[in-house]
């Protein structure tokens, strides 16, 4: 998002000064997107003539096409059917470490000495 911030310094009654950003100027980038194609056809309607309506058509399919992108990639994790699915991906990390602890060796001669099994070396 493009914005053009105004600090704005005011008494908080006492005898203080605080200073905060007031937000002047917000656009967003469908905002932007939005003015490019509304603005692009009259812009080149004298340099191309008719061949201006394809190229802007392109340029609007692609524009809007990377746009839908960034939505849909923008928040993954919920119920959305395009989401990911994080109960399965933690059911499946909780059966990895499950499975790794009922193989771990119960203490003896390991790589860094003596293990006995009581977790506190």
């Amino acid at each position: 998002m493009l914005s053009a911030n105004r600090y704005d310094r005011h008494d908080d009654g006492n005898g203080t000064h605080c200073e905060h950003a007031s937000s002047v100027l917000q656009y967003s980038p469908q905002t932007m997107c939005d003015t490019v194609l509304v603005r692009a056809p009259f812009t080149l309607v004298k340099e191309m003539g008719w061949g201006m309506i394809p190229i802007v058509t392109v340029v609007a399919f692609t524009l809007m096409g990377i746009e839908g992108i960034a939505d849909e990639i923008e928040m993954p994790f919920g119920i959305d059917k395009s989401d990911l699915p994080l109960d399965r991906y933690c059911a499946d990390l909780k059966e990895e470490i499950e499975y790794i602890v009922e193989r771990l060796p119960e203490g003896g001669e390991g790589m860094y000495g003596i293990d006995d099994g009581e977790g506190d070396d």
